[in-house]
C-alpha cells in the first residue's frame, strides 16, 4: 500500500517537462502541470478520480496551495457522502426501482438548488434603493 501524501512532499512537487500525478488515498491525486505562457510557474491542482454508474469520473477539487492537503481530502470525504447517497451502479441496474429512487433524487437536489437560487435573486430584487430622492431627513 503506497504512503499518503504529506503536505511537504506537495510543497516540494516542482513542474517538470510533462504533467505527473502524485496520489493520495480515496482517489484523490495532485496533478502537478509543467510552465506554461498561461502558467509561468506551473499548476499544481487537486484531482479525485471515481467511478460512478459503471463511468469513470474526474474532479477538480482546487488549485494548491489555496486547497491544502487536509480540505481536499475533507472535500473527497464529502464527495464519497454524495455517492454514497445514491446507488451503487451495479444496485442501481439491477433493481429497476432504485433508479427511479435516483432519478427522483436528481430532481429534487435540482429543485432545491433552484428555490434556493430564486429566493437569493427575490431577495436582491426587494432591497431598498440608496438614492437621494427616496431618502427622507429628520431634524
Amino acid at each position: 500500500m503506497p504512503k499518503p501524501l504529506s503536505d511537504a512532499a506537495c510543497r516540494a512537487a516542482n513542474p517538470k517537462a510533462k504533467p505527473y500525478k502524485l496520489t493520495d488515498r480515496d482517489g484523490l491525486s495532485l496533478l502537478v502541470k509543467p510552465k506554461s505562457p498561461r502558467n509561468p510557474n506551473g499548476a499544481k491542482l487537486w484531482r479525485f478520480r471515481y467511478k460512478f454508474d459503471g463511468k469513470d469520473k474526474l474532479l477538480g477539487l482546487g488549485r494548491y496551495p489555496d486547497v491544502s492537503l487536509s480540505e481536499a481530502r475533507e472535500r473527497v470525504m464529502a464527495e464519497r457522502k454524495i455517492l454514497g447517497a445514491l446507488t451503487h451502479h451495479r444496485f442501481a441496474r439491477s433493481r429497476p426501482e432504485s433508479s427511479r429512487v435516483l432519478h427522483s433524487m436528481t430532481l429534487r437536489r435540482t429543485s432545491l438548488i433552484a428555490a434556493v437560487l430564486t429566493a437569493q435573486i427575490g431577495s436582491l430584487n426587494q432591497r431598498p434603493s440608496l438614492s437621494c430622492a427616496s431618502a427622507t431627513t429628520t431634524t
